[in-house]
């Protein structure tokens, strides 16, 4: 029996259809649906670079990733400075004061407004 079909299927390797995806993914809307397609080809790209000897640089630095990680920037608004260090503050925040595990029934929940630090 030949495995070697069977064994590639598992392989993950970039296919022709990552390729296109990035190439369509400046077209996309859906912040979530990015993120899973580039967590998805971005375990390709991983595996590729383990594969291959390739470092961190080479991963951060594929046009794959490049295309991906500039729609992320894009749909988040991430363009502008203010924006950034805004959120920033914020998340480092509700870092300090968010709850480590669920909450129990009936507890208050922190009530800081988005934005608002």
């Amino acid at each position: 029996m030949d495995t070697s079909c069977e064994y590639d299927v598992n392989i993950k390797i970039l296919r022709r259809n990552d390729w296109a995806g990035a190439v369509m993914v400046l077209d996309a809307s859906n912040l979530s649906g990015v993120v899973y397609e580039f967590k998805n080809v971005m375990d390709k790209i991983c595996s590729e670079a383990f594969e291959n000897h390739k470092g961190i640089e080479w991963k951060n630095h594929h046009p794959i990733a490049l295309m991906y990680a500039e729609k992320i920037n894009q749909l988040t608004g991430n363009c502008s400075l203010g924006i950034w260090s805004d959120a920033y503050r914020y998340v480092q925040h509700m870092a300090e004061v968010a709850p480590q595990l669920e909450m129990p029934e009936g507890y208050d929940i922190c009530e800081a407004e988005p934005w608002s630090i």
